[in-house]
């Protein structure tokens, strides 16, 4: 096995338990079925299913996605980007 193979392997395995067991930070969530945004500052991703489960902050509620696109964002940008969207 070359050295890059291993280090992709390496790294999807550290990613896949990352998302496993939380992700705690500014993040910007993404449906691409339903084209609707969600900011959260906690996601889990269930490893049975698959399924992005995390708090809306914005409306308050447990939300649960099979499919969803993932930003990261700033501290400052997740404050702009939540603020604008509460007035």
């Amino acid at each position: 096995m070359t050295r890059s193979k291993r280090l992709m392997m390496i790294g999807g395995a550290g990613l896949t338990l990352l998302l496993t067991t939380g992700c705690v930070g500014y993040h910007q969530v993404t449906d691409p079925n339903a084209a609707r945004l969600y900011f959260s500052r906690s996601l889990t991703v269930e490893g049975s299913s698959g399924d992005l489960v995390m708090k809306d902050d914005l409306r308050e509620m447990e939300v649960r996605l099979s499919e969803f696109e993932v930003k990261d964002l700033s501290r400052e940008d997740y404050r702009k980007a939540t603020a604008n969207l509460r007035r």
